[in-house]
């Protein structure tokens, strides 16, 4: 971001001025200041956190107004609507902006990313704390290894927000040792956070699905399992393309020698088989997207009625 300081005052400046490219030079400066947020939010999310806390100095900077989306309420002060709006706008991936085209309230434009993306993703904070704790060595340069550390810690309470406590962080180290179920473990909890709207994951939470996975480790192969979003397409695949999936011939792996998946597995991925023995309430029926039913038992499927379609992809903030 340019070091020129630009306030409201400035603002104000603008407009009572006599200069007839007064609103022009105006809305110039708001999109520079937009595009000069860092980070942007890109269009996974990982920097949600960050990128508001870029945006609310800004505001409280520029407009003068601390704490600006703690409220929810219309904004009186158009013109501040308008450019905070813009800030916004210009500080998001382009993916991200059909999601909010239909928000003319820059503090509805927030929430709508605020709900899609505050959600804590407990791969992605394991993924954080696995750069940590796996760093090479710092001696080799030591200026460049202590900010690498700093920004990677920083970027791991970003993830965790509000939820930074010592529950968490003993459930991130305890998790962190469970090296065997350690992928398995990660995708249950992503999937209790993906149901339960309101969960903070609690070391406790790590210990009963390690326990879990222990005991059924020789009876339920997880990772052979087939997804949830993947078991619908299964047919239309190939054997080739089944076999790059981990299947072998036989329909069984062979002891010792399967390799752990260094592939972060996303929340769609997760294990029909775990969630029909762990999670509650179920997931939505992948046939109309509504709870209470599995896809088989889908009353719009027996009718022979069509899918629909999931309403996430038209407008990412939907909750099921």
């Amino acid at each position: 971001m340019s070091d020129k300081k630009f306030d409201i005052d400035d603002l104000r400046a603008a407009l009572s001025g006599n200069d007839s490219n007064a609103i022009l030079k105006r809305q110039v400066e708001i999109d520079r200041l937009g595009e000069g947020i860092t980070p942007r939010l890109t269009s996974d999310g990982l920097t949600f956190h960050r990128w508001s806390r870029s945006l609310n100095r800004l505001i409280e900077r520029t407009h003068r107004v601390e704490n600006y989306f703690g409220s929810e309420e219309k904004d009186a002060n158009r013109e501040r609507n308008a450019e905070i709006r813009s800030l916004i706008e210009k500080s998001i991936d382009t993916s991200l902006k059909s999601s909010i085209e239909d928000e003319d309230e820059a503090r509805q434009s927030f929430a709508c990313l605020r709900r899609q993306f505050k959600k804590l993703s407990w791969s992605h904070v394991m993924n954080l704390f696995d750069d940590i704790v796996n760093a090479s060595e710092a001696s080799e340069n030591l200026a460049e290894a202590y900010t690498a550390t700093k920004n990677t810690v920083t970027n791991l309470k970003s993830a965790i927000g509000s939820n930074w406590t010592d529950e968490i962080l003993i459930a991130i180290f305890f998790h962190h040792r469970n090296k065997k179920h350690f992928h398995e473990i990660s995708n249950a909890m992503d999937t209790k956070v993906s149901i339960e709207k309101t969960i903070n994951i609690r070391s406790n939470d790590i210990l009963q699905v390690a326990q879990r996975f222990q005991r059924r480790a020789t009876n339920l192969p997880l990772n052979n399992q087939p997804s949830i979003m993947a078991a619908s397409a299964s047919k239309q695949q190939t054997p080739s393309r089944m076999m790059g999936q981990g299947h072998r011939p036989g329909g069984s792996n062979t002891p010792g020698r399967t390799r752990p998946s260094t592939n972060r597995i996303p929340i769609s991925q997760q294990s029909e088989a775990w969630a029909r023995h762990f999670l509650s309430p179920r997931f939505p029926c992948l046939h109309c997207y509504e709870w209470g039913h599995w896809a088989q038992d889908c009353p719009r499927k027996k009718a022979g009625k069509p899918a629909t379609e999931d309403p996430r992809i038209k407008n990412p903030s939907a909750t099921l």
